[in-house]
């Protein structure tokens, strides 16, 4: 059971919230003034990842998922992919690499899923769906404490590691909670609005991918 902070409900805090637009994330300015400032390798391997050259590849209309939740799973599956990709390597430049494409991803995950899916989830959910929602949030919460702390924290630290590991643990964690529950959800409670909610969710990574 979820013990809800005092305050507004978590639907009348989504009020207002599906035509919010979210400013660029800003990690791509962290890690550009972080210990990742003076590796060019590093930086460009991070604005292929926005551009979708290597760990957001681009995709034809025929291979665009078909829809938010599908769009999301997909986001997962690269994800997990990127974490094993980090396991096997023992190249501490391509481990950096990777570290910046996750960052990316998952700051593209959260913002898709807190402004738009958990948004209009809100709305139409029932009680069961509200307390995976708020839950959701709490676990963005701390992937984003986590991030904060790696991207303040040098590579050659003795702490690196463990921290991405911590962070590694938690998305894993989060990421099977909202396959196993949220999803489930939206594709009971969303079926009216899932067309529109899709081109939303694609409008804003197009959107992000077109920003200089």
């Amino acid at each position: 059971m979820v013990h809800r902070s005092p305050g507004l409900s978590i639907k009348r805090r989504f009020i207002g919230w599906r035509r919010w637009k979210v400013p660029y994330p800003r990690v791509a300015q962290r890690l550009q003034y972080s210990t990742y400032r003076n590796d060019d390798a590093v930086s460009a391997a991070y604005q292929r990842c926005l551009e979708g050259d290597d760990a957001m590849a681009k995709t034809s209309p025929v291979d665009q998922p078909e829809d938010a939740v599908a769009m999301l799973q997909a986001d997962h599956q690269r994800i997990n992919d990127l974490f094993q990709q980090y396991e096997k390597s023992r190249d501490p430049h391509g481990r950096q690499q990777l570290i910046a494409q996750v960052l990316t991803a998952l700051e593209l995950r959260m913002l898709l899923e807190d402004t738009v899916f958990f948004p209009a989830l809100a709305e139409d959910t029932d009680e069961d769906g509200e307390e995976l929602i708020e839950a959701a949030f709490q676990d963005h919460q701390r992937v984003r404490e986590l991030m904060g702390a790696l991207l303040e924290c040098d590579p050659e630290d003795v702490d690196f590691d463990p921290l991405f590991h911590e962070l590694m643990e938690s998305v894993l964690s989060q990421m099977d909670q909202e396959e196993r529950a949220l999803f489930p959800q939206a594709q009971a409670h969303l079926t009216a609005i899932m067309q529109s909610l899709t081109e939303e969710m694609q409008d804003i990574r197009q959107a992000l991918m077109a920003s200089p």
